[in-house]
């Protein structure tokens, strides 16, 4: 896309050009063997001839179409540009949810392991409580069971961090083995203030321009039933003229040509009415894309909102759960229950955690793609 934009400031240099002269330059030089029948002397005699001609034309007036198309050349690098700014901000959207899947993948994982530990203290209890007939083989199993499980998913989610870190190489081109670091997002996105700035995303502009750019193809169509006026130098030399007894002629001339269009098939009209039928398609695709701008930054903004209700309640189930395991340690140290109540206890609060940590990583997500979605991000 970047090539496609260097590629489009040809477009201007062609529009440039109209306004310049043509200019020709043309030299002959030969020999030639005369036969002429009317002629007594010999006619198989040779002469050298030569001709210079110097040709001048220039465009007063082509219906104005010089300059539509010098104005259309600035809207097709300018849409070529929106565009271009479009892609790096969708790639950036996807770089920073592919940042934070790793951030939240990496405390995840962080997570888990605080739970498999206290599993494996569980099955520690469940084996000691088994050998003293305590409990039936039953009972053991079950907590062979969860631990194995638990493995799988460790396994699972770790298959999923070096998934996450191919895709940001995958991006970037870079892999990047460092500490993440990652700033909390407030809701700090009021809904009308967004949708005002719906007209900076990029994409949505390069429709517009195309709109507009349409609309100087009409202005193009209607310059082709305007007269033309342009003018024409010319000097030529020519040496040993045969039609002049090999004589020198020297010819200036300077012609102005007046031409009205009057009828050409009558395709002038057809492209008329095409250039009209395409320009309200554009427009429509415009319409079309900002209404679609319109519903999806709403949308977000809701998910937002929901993910954001659903973490503040994680983060207080949180601060119950560990006030609860604060009471069950002062239960334990009191011999009034067993150590895989506390336990428990602590698995509860690691899994509750693990559903903040996905909930963090969705409200950090719909940011960026809405800072996206209004051309915000700076790349």
């Amino acid at each position: 896309y970047e090539h496609k934009l260097k590629n489009s400031k040809i477009y201007n240099y062609q529009a440039i050009a109209e306004f310049l002269p043509k200019i020709f330059l043309n030299f002959q030089n030969g020999e030639r063997q005369n036969n002429n029948s009317f002629s007594n002397e010999n006619n198989n005699k040779k002469s050298q001839f030569s001709s210079k001609e110097l040709s001048v034309e220039h465009n007063i007036f082509s219906g104005f179409s010089s300059l539509i198309n010098l104005k259309k050349s600035q809207k097709q690098y300018l849409t070529e540009l929106m565009i271009l700014n479009d892609k790096k901000q969708n790639l950036a959207i996807e770089i920073a949810k592919n940042y934070s899947n790793i951030f939240w993948q990496k405390k995840t994982l962080e997570n888990y392991k605080i739970i498999y530990e206290n599993s494996k203290k569980i099955l520690e209890i469940e084996i000691a409580k088994f050998n003293a007939k305590l409990i039936d083989k039953e009972q053991l199993i079950q907590a062979q069971i969860e631990l194995e499980n638990l493995s799988q998913k460790i396994a699972e989610e770790q298959s999923n961090l070096a998934k996450f870190y191919q895709d940001f190489y995958a991006l970037t081109g870079v892999k990047n083995d460092e500490e993440f670091k990652i700033k909390i997002i407030e809701n700090n996105l009021k809904k009308d203030e967004i949708l005002a700035k719906i007209n900076q995303n990029f994409l949505l502009q390069s429709k517009y321009i195309k709109y507009r750019l349409s609309l100087d193809d009409i202005d193009s169509k209607c310059s082709e039933f305007l007269p033309k006026i342009s003018i024409i130098a010319n000097i030529s030399k020519q040496k040993n003229n045969l039609y002049l007894a090999n004589k020198e002629l020297n010819n200036q001339s300077i012609t102005l040509n007046f031409s009205i269009p009057i009828f050409q098939k009558g395709l002038e009209y057809i492209d008329y009415k095409s250039s009209k039928n395409q320009s309200e398609m554009f427009f429509d695709e415009y319409e079309i894309y900002k209404n679609y701008l319109s519903n999806e930054l709403t949308k977000t903004l809701e998910d937002i909102d929901s993910a954001l209700q659903n973490a503040k309640i994680c983060s207080e189930i949180i601060n119950f759960l560990e006030e609860k395991n604060q009471i069950l340690r002062a239960k334990l140290n009191a011999k009034i229950i067993d150590a895989i109540d506390l336990y428990r206890g602590e698995i509860s609060v690691e899994m509750q955690k693990i559903a903040q940590n996905k909930l963090q990583n969705i409200i950090l997500s719909f940011h960026y793609k809405i800072l996206g979605l209004v051309g915000e991000i700076n790349v």
